[in-house]
Order: structure tokens, then C-alpha cells, then sequence
């Protein structure tokens, strides 16, 4: 199934007319290096994100090795290096160099590919000297932000699973295909079920979220009933008159 999960992927990629990658190197639990690629892509008119290989560093993670399993996941497959038009990485001499770097040796076989930094390196490399105030705050919000965009995922697949759209599931929507299989509604219930499951797990374990810093999110249009308690009374009437200050909204 895997292999057929692959095909698919790779039969996708090949009709859309651009493709771009990420990939960055890691170390998983046995302390070997492996290069993980991510892909997006077009496909039914809309763009698509899916893990594309994992592959282990067996050398020193090198630029040109590197580029060397990449080219050589390029040419096996038959994808095309010239629909290549974006590559995210992060800052390391092996990625970004000018002129042995992955980057410019993907440059050199698809010359309309841009080069993009990952932002969420960028983020490591500036909370490296903020303080520990300040960085407590950003941990706190981007945990709650991923904690929201999986109940948003998930309530977004339920949604699709209910109207029998199983794009989301390619391995299954494989399956079926491939034994001419239909998506009966004894298995669509029991996919529905799992997912509100999943969602209501979620919210056990995390029931606030964001309505205790949701003044900071939205400070023009918050009531007054919700404003934190622990602030004081001269502390919540300039937040209240923020809300007041027309001029400052659009730089929100």
C-alpha cells in the first residue's frame, strides 16, 4: 500500500505544472542523520502539501550528498527538475551557500527555482536572544496556535469525510480506487466517529485555549466582561480605551 501511496503522489506531481520542496536535515532516535523532503504541488486546482521522502545520510551531511539524493529521487521517479521553482531550507552553510550549497546546485538544474529561508528557523535564530519574558509568551502562543490548527483540521476532515470526500485519506481513497470499492456508510460513520473523538480528547486535555489572551488577539472589539481578572482597574480602563482609538486599528 505504501508503494502504491507513493505512486500516486508521484503521478500527482508529475501533472502539475510546478512543484517546490522543503527539506532539512535531522537526527531521529538512533542518533542517525536522515533528509526529510516535503513537496507542494497543484493539483484539482488547488495547491497540495505532502510529505514527499525520508531518506538516511549514510556520509557526513555534506552539500553535494545531499543534492545527491535528491537528484537521484528526481530522475528515479522521472519528475522533472525544471518544475522546480521553490526550495525552503534553513540557514546552514550546507543549504544556503553561494556557490556549493543545495541551493545552488538545485539552481543549477532548475533555473527558475527561488530560494526561501524557513521561517520557523528564522524564529529559533531570534528567540536566541530575547529574553526569558518574552519568550515564555511566544512558546505559550505557538503552542496554542498548533493546538487550534489540529481542532481546525480535524473538524475540516469530518467535514469532508461526511460528504464521502476521502482526497484527504490518499491511501485510502487508493484502496478503493484500486479494488473498485465504494465508501459505504458504515465505515464513513465509524471515520466520523474517531475524528469527534479526537477532537473532544483535545479539548479534555487543553479546555482553555485562547479566551484567556484573546483580548491581546482582538483588544478593539473585546467587552469588558472579558478582560482578565488580574489586571487592575486603571490597567483595564486603557485597554477599554483602545478600543476607542480608531487610528491605531488598521496597524493592528
Amino acid at each position: 500500500m505504501a508503494e502504491d501511496v507513493k505512486n500516486t503522489l508521484i503521478e500527482r506531481i508529475k501533472s502539475s505544472s510546478y512543484y517546490s520542496i522543503q527539506l532539512d536535515d535531522t537526527t531521529d532516535v538512533a542518533d542517525l542523520a536522515n533528509l526529510m523532503v516535503y513537496v507542494r504541488y497543484e493539483h484539482d486546482g488547488a495547491a497540495q502539501e505532502d510529505f514527499l521522502f525520508c531518506q538516511p545520510l549514510e556520509t557526513r551531511t555534506t552539500a553535494e550528498h545531499i543534492f545527491q539524493l535528491l537528484d537521484a529521487f528526481v530522475q528515479e521517479n522521472g519528475l522533472e527538475w525544471k518544475k522546480c521553482v521553490g526550495v525552503c531550507t534553513d540557514g546552514a552553510r550546507a543549504m544556503t551557500g553561494r556557490h556549493s550549497g543545495v541551493a545552488a546546485r538545485i539552481k543549477e538544474v532548475a533555473p527558475e527555482m527561488r530560494w526561501t529561508h524557513c521561517s520557523i528557523h528564522r524564529e529559533a535564530l531570534a528567540v536566541k536572544k530575547m529574553p526569558d519574558g518574552l519568550k515564555s509568551v511566544l512558546d505559550s502562543a505557538v503552542k496554542s496556535d498548533k493546538i487550534n490548527t489540529m481542532l481546525k483540521k480535524l473538524e475540516l476532515l469530518e467535514i469532508k469525510v461526511k460528504a464521502v470526500d476521502v482526497s484527504a485519506f490518499p491511501a485510502l481513497e487508493s484502496f478503493l480506487s484500486e479494488n473498485e470499492l465504494t465508501f459505504d456508510d458504515g465505515v464513513r460513520d465509524n471515520m466520523v466517529a474517531h475524528l469527534v473523538s479526537l477532537r473532544q480528547q483535545f479539548r479534555q486535555y487543553f479546555p482553555v485555549l485562547t479566551e484567556d489572551n484573546s483580548w491581546t488577539r482582538s483588544p478593539f472589539s473585546m467587552e469588558a466582561s472579558g478582560l482578565p481578572n488580574n489586571l487592575t482597574v486603571a490597567e483595564q480602563e486603557n485597554i477599554k480605551g483602545l478600543c476607542s482609538r480608531r487610528q491605531a486599528q488598521p496597524s493592528h
